[in-house]
């Protein structure tokens, strides 16, 4: 049967970012159970690229809850031939968008949600999920909230939520200035967040009520960065529907560039004509912060030659599909084992 709903990670047992196995496995822990506990009808597709030979694949390396049942997880490898057929495969391990465009093109779900292994979802926004309440004519985003420190083990879900709320840093938001795409959360902005559930963000002035018209707003307007498409820390939380992506034909698949192919994505789905809506608090997600030394080594193009292109794609010069019809590996056989 087709689920309602699929969520896409790539990744690779490399350590990125540093004790990468623990945020992913704090990511798997939270994710599995507020979907068991609202019923959300998903599943969750994890494409491991190019997986490190002197290291376990990471379904070994992960725990899984026992009660985990047959096809909500499902692991696609993408080996190392593969890999090294491309440019710049000695200096990128992992090309993290081709990675994402083969389980896009793979996911069974009617919605695709594509995201990172370092992410925890609030409960608010997995309820939301489980009540099917999601629109084929918008494409879907949400501040990224950022939190510090070493999440102690023992704390449960609600714990580990909290954990995350009580040492956050920094909102990632849509913004009129490029310089201002972050706002600091000190002292007083994280009392009042957890005391009455109103944290610093995009939007100005709503109120947080769940399930009804409040839980998402509209950003459809050309206020803001980049004419107004809010592609800022994309690659964590970009949400339309399996129609929507196949039409785009996934983020564009370069080889020379690891950064900004996320606002691509976004860029394409508004120009299919969907409306860009937001999800508000109490729909969160939460940020596990990370070094990002292995970054410096990796090619990246000119910042002039991506803004290009994404003012072509707002004046109906390039896309909304800018892969061919070959996107996300489509004639390769990948080896896909479920947990």
């Amino acid at each position: 049967m087709q689920p309602y709903f699929s969520l896409v990670i790539a990744a690779r047992n490399d350590n990125y970012g540093g004790n990468f196995l623990q945020r992913m496995q704090v990511f798997i822990n939270v994710l599995l159970a507020l979907w068991n506990k609202h019923g959300l009808d998903a599943e969750l597709v994890i494409v491991e690229w190019n997986p490190p030979k002197d290291r376990p694949c990471l379904k070994r390396a992960l725990t899984w809850p026992k009660s985990l049942k047959p096809g909500v997880v499902r692991f696609i490898e993408v080996p190392e031939t593969i890999h090294r057929r491309m440019a710049n495969a000695d200096k990128l391990p992992m090309f993290e968008y081709f990675a994402k465009n083969v389980g896009i093109r793979r996911a069974r779900g009617s919605f695709i949600l594509v995201t990172n292994p370092d992410v925890l979802f609030s409960e608010e926004l997995i309820a939301y999920f489980s009540h099917q309440r999601l629109s084929k004519d918008c494409f879907y985003r949400i501040d990224r909230y950022d939190f510090l420190g070493k999440i102690p083990s023992g704390l449960g879900i609600p714990g580990t939520l909290m954990y995350a709320k009580r040492n956050l840093c920094q909102v990632n938001v849509r913004a009129k200035n490029p310089r201002r795409l972050t706002i600091p959360i000190g002292r007083l902005q994280k009392w009042y967040g957890l005391s009455f559930g109103k944290w610093p963000g995009s939007p100005r002035g709503y109120g947080n009520r769940l399930f009804g018209e409040t839980a998402v707003i509209t950003l459809n307007d050309d206020n803001g960065v980049f004419g107004g498409v809010y592609t800022n820390a994309s690659g964590d939380f970009l949400l339309a529907s399996s129609e929507s992506w196949r039409e785009i034909r996934g983020f564009p698949e370069f080889t020379d560039t690891f950064t900004h192919v996320d606002s691509y994505g976004c860029h394409q789905l508004k120009a299919l004509g969907l409306r860009q809506t937001l999800f508000i608090p109490p729909c969160m997600i939460f940020h596990w912060e990370h070094g990002r030394e292995e970054q410096k080594s990796r090619p990246a193009v000119p910042a002039e030659v991506w803004e290009n292109d994404l003012k072509k794609i707002r004046a109906g010069l390039l896309g909304p599909a800018i892969n061919g019809e070959n996107w996300g590996l489509r004639d390769e056989k990948l080896l896909e084992a479920p947990v």
